[in-house]
C-alpha cells in the first residue's frame, strides 16, 4: 500500500461542511487509491492546468485530485508537480499526493 500525504486544500475541504457528510466515502476512495492508485475509482491522468496528476471519481461530480509520486518521477512531471511537492527529494517512491477535491467539468 501507498504512503499518503495530504495537501493543505485537501485537509481543509475533506474536514469542511460543505463535505461533512460524505467524509467517510472521501476516506474509503483515498484507501482505494493508495492501494491501486492507477485504476482505482476509474483513475485517469490529467492534461491542462493539472497536467502531472491523477483525477479519481467520488461520486458523478466530484473527482479526487492526486499524484502518485513514482509516475511522477518516472514521467518527468516534477515540471508541473513542483509547487505540491516541493520536498520531493524526501519522499518515499511509493506514495500518494492528495492534491485536491473538486467538481468535474
Amino acid at each position: 500500500m501507498y504512503e499518503a500525504l495530504y495537501s493543505r486544500t485537501f485537509y481543509e475541504k475533506k474536514g469542511s461542511p460543505r463535505f461533512r457528510l460524505i467524509i467517510e466515502k472521501i476516506e474509503e476512495k483515498c484507501d482505494l487509491i493508495r492501494q491501486a492508485p492507477y485504476t482505482a475509482c476509474h483513475s485517469e491522468r490529467l492534461k491542462g492546468n493539472y497536467r502531472g496528476k491523477r483525477s479519481a471519481q467520488l461520486d458523478k461530480r466530484l473527482r479526487i485530485i492526486y499524484m502518485v509520486c513514482e509516475e511522477c518521477m518516472k514521467q518527468g512531471d516534477h515540471q508541473w508537480n513542483h509547487k505540491d511537492c516541493s520536498d520531493c527529494v524526501g519522499t518515499p517512491v511509493k506514495c500518494i499526493r492528495f492534491i485536491d477535491i473538486t467538481d468535474y467539468h
